[in-house]
């Protein structure tokens, strides 16, 4: 199997931190390979971002098809463009929120989201909705982190992420928790 893995910011230390915990996880035949945006904002962080990225993102997209590759995955979890980069692909394309969210749907009856700052909930709200899964979305746990925050993955850092999980599960009846951010890979 060989998978291309996306992250559609310019962040070098974001991507590799993607890559080098998708390879801790996959099997040992399996090769992977993780790229980021060639331009763009170094995080999403806002719709006017998400809309920015489209291009570079396709452009990678096209570039996997163009590679023999098995699959692709978008490593950002406001899926972005992930319907149009299906149009334009021959292989399948996955997004880490669309499959984080169906598999939290399988593993207990209610999940919550804990993510990065105040402005991406409409995002993931809308996510939500596209997927089909009000009724299973406990909440949405945003922080006052940026993506790039969790590059550092301090104390600090793990301390809200872990009481915003503890608050969801306590308060809101999550079951399963769901880090909404690609940079949180490794948490």
């Amino acid at each position: 199997m060989k998978l291309l893995i996306i992250n559609p910011n310019t962040s070098d230390e974001m991507t590799s931190n993607i890559d080098s915990i998708a390879k801790k996880y996959a099997r040992k035949e399996t090769e992977i390979v993780t790229v980021h945006s060639r331009k763009g904002p170094v995080s999403i962080e806002s719709q006017f971002e998400e809309a920015i990225i489209a291009e570079p993102l396709f452009e990678r997209i096209i570039e996997g098809n163009q590679n023999d590759y098995d699959a692709i995955i978008i490593a950002c979890y406001g899926d972005p463009h992930l319907y149009a980069a299906r149009e334009i692909s021959d292989i399948p394309v996955l997004g880490v929120a669309e499959c984080s969210m169906h598999i939290a749907s399988l593993l207990g009856y209610k999940f919550s989201i804990v993510t990065i700052i105040e402005s991406t909930r409409p995002m993931l709200e809308e996510l939500i909705k596209k997927n089909g899964l009000e009724s299973r979305c406990a909440s949405i746990k945003t922080t006052a982190f940026s993506p790039t925050d969790f590059e550092k993955q301090s104390d600090d850092v793990l301390k809200v992420l872990t009481e915003a999980a503890k608050d969801a599960v306590e308060n809101d009846g999550a079951e399963v928790i769901c880090l909404g951010c690609a940079g949180m890979a490794g948490i």
